[in-house]
């Protein structure tokens, strides 16, 4: 179970360092905003949190929000 928490989470990750990236090599800053990040697999959305993590079904109370 926790190789899976780590590859779905490490999707959303790859798709976050890519934006960043991105921005860097136009000489941009970049701010995502709130980040929701779930405590027990790591899944991170932008945004609100989901009802429930999609990845291992964490309760959207136990999110931790960062604002970044």
């Amino acid at each position: 179970r926790s190789f899976h928490y780590a590859l779905e989470t490490e999707k959303v990750h790859k798709a976050l360092y890519e934006e960043a990236k991105a921005a860097v090599d136009q000489g941009k800053d970049i701010s995502f905003g709130t980040l929701h990040i779930c405590p027990v697999c790591g899944y991170t959305v932008k945004g609100d949190a989901p009802d429930t993590c999609p990845v291992c079904g964490c309760a959207k109370e136990k999110f931790e929000a960062h604002e970044v």
